[in-house]
């Protein structure tokens, strides 16, 4: 302004701010209207729902959703949101506190998970007749049983369908060089409680509907499935090597089985791969 002096210039850091606004309030007024306060509140859990999918340059470019779907950058994807604090103020919301990212998000390592559903004893009619449909629909071809707990996974993205195929058709020859026998996604266990690999690749070719194990097995990651948490189920199984692949990524990774769970390798000893050079001969979508 033409005149003004400036007898005054006291300059805060942004985190010390909302610090402050955490406990004072005095970023914004003390009271503001309904209206208001609803479209702030409204603004705010948009836009902490779409930061899931954002590309953010302090996790390399990736979004909060793939990261936390990589066991070896979800410890950033923590540090991002610890460092971001959690700032809420007279009921209103903030980027900073992000309650749903919280609760999408779980605090013991960052992975990105859905809201759970689970039933207690005797499905009621509603749901029996539910699960009933899916199978008469073939929506069921992927759905697990973990110790006796049902989970359902819908049909996958078009994209997981492609990198299935093209997985078949670039390890085939090394499994066959190795007297492997490829199957494409089974069962791995038991009725009561089993896993649902992609692909498999077996020392003798199955004939049972529920198989106890397999020398490996591949995972196409999806935003929001638990490829993560089945680790330690394969494990005690005794799959020897678990591949992974992540559209979203483009990385194609390789884990094989020691005395203290998988290890990441980078390569096939079955195989006699690398993942890497498998990783450069597919035409990743997107």
């Amino acid at each position: 302004m033409a005149g003004a002096e400036v007898v005054d210039d006291v300059r805060v850091p942004a985190a010390e701010a909302l610090a402050d606004r955490a406990t004072s309030g005095r970023l914004l007024p003390d009271a503001l209207p309904p209206e208001a306060e609803k479209a702030m509140d409204e603004f705010a859990r948009d836009y902490e729902r779409r930061w899931l999918d954002m590309d953010i340059p302090a996790l390399a470019g990736l979004t909060p959703r793939q990261t936390a779907d990589d066991p070896t950058s979800r410890e950033d994807l923590v540090a991002l949101r610890s460092s971001t604090g959690s700032h809420r103020g007279r009921g209103r919301w903030t980027t900073g506190d992000c309650a749903p990212c919280s609760a999408s998000i779980g605090n013991g390592g960052g992975r990105i998970e859905t809201m759970k559903t689970v039933v207690l004893g005797q499905p009621p009619a509603e749901i029996a007749a539910f699960l009933a449909r899916r199978r008469a629909l073939g929506q069921d071809r992927f759905d697990e049983v973990w110790e006796g707990v049902d989970h359902l996974a819908p049909m996958a993205h078009p994209w997981h369908g492609y990198l299935d195929t093209v997985l078949a058709e670039l390890l085939g020859p090394y499994a066959r060089q190795a007297g492997l026998i490829g199957t494409s996604a089974f069962n791995l266990g038991e009725p009561s409680d089993f896993r649902v690999p992609d692909r498999g690749y077996h020392r003798q070719l199955p004939a049972s509907i529920y198989v106890a194990t397999a020398a490996i097995v591949v995972e196409i990651v999806s935003p929001d499935d638990e490829t993560w948490e089945k680790f330690p189920f394969y494990a005690g199984h005794g799959v020897d090597e678990i591949g992974t692949a992540a559209p979203a990524g483009r990385e194609l990774r390789w884990f094989e089985l020691g005395s203290e769970g998988y290890v990441e390798t980078g390569s096939s000893s079955l195989l006699g791969v690398a993942a890497s050079d498998l990783a450069a001969e597919i035409a990743w979508p997107g």
